[in-house]
Order: C-alpha cells, then structure tokens, then sequence
C-alpha cells in the first residue's frame, strides 16, 4: 500500500508490520489512519511501540484505532514471553532507552 507522489493508491493488504513508528500524538492520529486505510476487510496489523513514558502518543492509538473501527488487541512484550530471548537485541536497536517496556498491538479490520 504506497500513495504515490500523484496522490495514487496501491490495492489494500492482507498484513501490515510496524515497529517504532508513534512519537508523538499525531503519529498516533496518522498510523491508525494508515492501518486502516491499508488493511483489507479482515487484514491484521502487527505493531510494537515502545511505552507512552518514552514514545509520546502512544497512550492514544488504541483509542483512534477503536474510533476507525479496527478491533485492538494490547499486550506487552514482556507478558507474550519473548523479552528474555530478546532483552539483549533491543539494546541494539535505534531509539530504545534503558527501562523502556515494549507494547503489542494487534489490530483487525472488520
């Protein structure tokens, strides 16, 4: 899904995949109006953000992803059981700060 420099729409996806893309509330605005104009009816998006304490903005994108209409799945990295395996990788990773816990977000279109 790329709108071009015309103003042209790709065909809407199955899967859309993001990480660090909420530093500030209008980022939040925008990535929820971007899952959802990019999702197909019954796509899925798959989103890690780090925590509101960090990465202003992201205490609202479920609200504007629930006011799209998309349904929103929250959890944080460390209770899906991966922070251990990865804890040593995110110290490497552009942007992340010591103490900063992980968000999960799973989002459908309906």
């Amino acid at each position: 899904f790329i709108i071009g420099g015309e103003g042209v729409r790709n065909k809407q996806v199955d899967c859309v995949i993001a990480a660090d893309i909420i530093c500030k509330p209008d980022d939040a605005v925008a990535a929820a109006k971007t899952c959802f104009d990019a999702l197909k009816c019954g796509g899925e998006a798959f989103i890690i953000c780090g925590d509101s304490k960090h990465r202003y903005g992201v205490e609202i994108f479920e609200k504007e992803c629930t006011k799209l209409g998309l349904c929103v799945y929250t959890q944080d990295v460390k209770d899906l059981g991966m922070y251990d395996d990865t804890k040593e990788g995110l110290h490497l990773t552009a942007g992340y700060v010591e103490g900063m816990r992980l968000k999960f977000f799973h989002l459908k279109k309906r």
